[in-house]
């Protein structure tokens, strides 16, 4: 049998010889030698010597020194051990594209090898390797298109969804001060420094200059490469940074501040980062600006910025603070995260509860602190209080808290709790209807009520002498109270598999009295490992989706890179599962979400921070499930979110986050010098695109429950 490159080989699979190797095995060894090899490639127009004999020769010797077959294969029995597919022919080097070149075959001579290929790669023809003067920009234009594919779904190029819009989402901040500024300022970074076409729009480029205060010299630009010019750029990248943070500092009734030189150097600030949660991250965030410097001891009397895992109330009571009067009784919460809780209800009912805008009012400069914790958060925090805090909102508005909350009951004393016979009631109410209708299984989540994080002490059940032997155990044993939710029984899957929307909020609170919540944009999916049933109501790894929990399955990461989808990938598994409801993620389920955010700021306003601290921020992180209608439902908030790179999608998108957290929550209050930027050419790190939205702002919200 000849073979395309071999004018004989070896008959395959014959038995060897007890006393001396047959003469075709011979005559295979000297075929293959260097000397045979090159000989045979300049006859038959092969390529490289290493691709003729790592596919061809190779792969026949693996074959012929199978010693199991125990008779010699027929002719055909030999033909189905080789696989043949076609190669474009290409042009060798010295000219050499005869015949022989052109019907130029690949021999895949395994049938091991052979059935791991399907016929599409059997058949797929080699791709013709791109210069490399040529791949730096089919980069770019593979990301321009990736990007422009991002921004036709963001801006919803679809026909109108038919699913049923729950929430309505806010709109009476989309044109404040501080969202158009971001805004232009996007705009203006995306126009310029992020362009990496050879074209700019200088039209819109100047009119966004001219509000900044910058002045674009066109043909300069255009003579030195456009924006890519570090010297070029840095002084402008540096009026834009200083512009965006004078008008949070306006916002926030604080004058703007710069640092200044002591005996010809400039003067450094101190921060200290404490161990846990990816502290190296925002480490090297600070790093980068040069104007700060990492200080070894947790002091806050020593130190400009503190960042902890934890909130440390010591720490607290060194900000400068003022309690708040309403009439002749003062306002005072409680900063610890125990039984008592606060009504601060009449408070957020009265108009006076707000603060006023105060522009003469600013924080000296020599004593200028910020700490990444906000006191009393534990109203978001805790399940209990957060609870508790939108029944308030949502009563005090006249709306049904469950539209936007899974079914909930506080249980405070175990069994003997009232509340518990009420959900007692509630349950067998339900089992009855479940076992009419047999469409539900009546499962109920239990958890505690304070201090849990990660998936902490989580239990589902749809016995009711179950769930009330876990209510006395953890009354007695932990003192807490317990959370009892109605389970979503029927959510909205992927792949079959259950899964969560994790979303990052900042909460800032500011020159004692201006609190603000921004919403960033980009958020993660977190998928489960198993698919969703609910026989199995002890398997965690299908019921709760925590990150803390899905690490320890075999599968974790099986489908997805560390079980995480980006919104962008949520959009695509929608438009190919339910293209009949056009349903855009940004368009129609992204809004509710921001709204339902919106609402637990209002509700928890005048309880957090009860004592108006100087200046405190805080990361919280939201995390939201959708059932089959398409509903959304606030299931808790973290106050010590994740922020762990363990995959690509969370590698760029939490640096990214923590980097537009500091230059809203930190950079604002501790500028550097003018020239400082652009003399150490540091402005290229810090002025990148920031994706945080206003969504609560306490001068026009603080008091929304009074005019409504």
């Amino acid at each position: 049998m000849n073979t395309i490159g071999i004018s004989r080989h070896p008959v395959i699979g014959l038995k060897q010889s007890e006393t001396s190797p047959p003469p075709e095995q011979l005559a295979f060894q000297r075929c293959i030698s260097e000397k045979k090899i090159k000989h045979r490639m300049k006859l038959e127009g092969f390529g490289k010597e290493r691709e003729f004999k790592k596919i061809e020769l190779v792969n026949l010797s693996k074959d012929y020194m199978n010693k199991n077959r125990a008779e010699p294969l027929t002719e055909e029995g030999k033909h189905n051990l080789i696989e043949i597919k076609e190669v474009k022919p290409r042009k060798l080097k010295g000219g050499m594209n005869g015949s022989n070149a052109a019907r130029r075959k690949t021999i895949i001579n395994s049938k091991k090898t052979a059935s791991k290929l399907t016929d599409t790669e059997l058949k797929k023809e080699k791709k013709p390797r791109v210069p490399k003067t040529r791949r730096p920009r089919l980069k770019a234009e593979k990301k321009e298109s990736k990007a422009l594919e991002s921004l036709q779904r963001k801006e919803c190029t679809y026909e109108p969804s038919s699913i049923k819009i729950f929430k309505e989402d806010y709109t009476h901040l989309d044109d404040c001060l501080i969202n158009n500024v971001l805004q232009d300022y996007n705009n203006f970074v995306n126009l310029t420094f992020k362009n990496k076409g050879d074209e700019y729009d200088f039209c819109n480029i100047k009119r966004l200059a001219k509000r900044f205060g910058i002045v674009i010299n066109q043909k300069a630009l255009q003579e030195e490469n456009g924006f890519k010019d570090k010297t070029i750029i840095a002084p402008i990248k540096e009026k834009l940074l200083n512009y965006l943070w004078k008008t949070l500092n306006d916002e926030n009734g604080m004058e703007t501040f710069h640092l200044k030189s002591s005996k010809g150097y400039p003067k450094l600030y101190k921060f200290f980062v404490g161990r846990g949660n990816n502290c190296e991250a925002v480490k090297s965030i600070m790093n980068k600006r040069p104007w700060w410097n990492h200080h070894t001891k947790r002091d806050l009397h020593e130190l400009n910025f503190l960042w902890t895992q934890w909130k440390v109330n010591s720490e607290l009571d060194k900000l400068p603070c003022k309690i708040m009067k309403t009439g002749d009784s003062e306002h005072i919460c409680s900063s610890s995260e125990e039984e008592e809780e606060v009504d601060c209800s009449k408070n957020m009912l009265s108009s006076k509860y707000c603060q006023k805008f105060d522009p003469e009012k600013n924080i000296p400069f020599e004593s200028q602190k910020v700490y990444n914790r906000v006191e009393a958060n534990f109203h978001l925090a805790n399940k209990k209080s957060l609870l508790i805090n939108m029944k308030q909102y949502y009563e005090s508005m006249g709306a049904d808290p469950f539209e936007c909350l899974p079914l909930t009951f506080h249980i405070k004393g175990g069994s003997s709790d009232p509340e518990f016979e009420t959900f007692k009631k509630h349950f067998f109410e339900q089992k009855e209807i479940a076992e009419k209708e047999k469409k539900t299984q009546n499962v109920w989540i239990i958890k505690p009520g304070e201090n849990s994080n990660r998936g902490g002490g989580i239990n589902v059940s749809n016995d009711f002498y179950e769930i009330k032997g876990l209510l006395n155990s953890l009354s007695i044993k932990s003192k807490r109270t317990c959370i009892i939710q109605k389970y979503i029984e029927k959510p909205l899957l992927i792949n079959k598999r259950k899964f969560d929307i994790r979303i990052f909020t900042l909460l800032t609170c500011y020159n004692q009295g201006y609190m603000k919540a921004y919403f960033y944009k980009e958020g993660y999916l977190r998928t489960s490992c198993k698919e969703f049933s609910l026989e199995d109501l002890d398997d965690n790894m299908i019921h709760l989706t925590n990150d803390a929990v899905q690490k320890h399955a075999e599968e974790y990461g099986k489908y997805e890179l560390a079980n995480k989808l980006s919104y962008d990938d949520f959009q695509k598994y929608l438009d190919v599962n339910h293209k009949e409801k056009s349903i855009c993620f940004y368009r129609d389920l992204l809004p509710q979400i921001r709204g339902v955010i919106t609402d637990s700021f209002r509700a928890v306003h005048g309880k957090v921070d009860p004592y108006m601290r100087e200046n405190t921020f805080e990361i919280l992180g939201y995390d939201f499930m959708i059932d089959e209608d398409f509903r959304p439902y606030l299931i808790e908030v973290n106050t010590n979110p994740c922020l762990d790179r363990c995959c690509p999608l969370l590698s760029r998108l939490i640096p990214s986050m923590l980097e537009n957290s500091v230059l809203i929550g930190v950079d604002p209050l501790f500028i550097p010098q003018s020239g400082f930027l652009e003399s150490r050419k540091m402005a290229s790190e810090l002025c990148k695109e920031n994706k945080y939205e206003l969504i609560f702002d306490s001068r026009t919200d603080g008091n929304k429950k009074s005019e409504d």
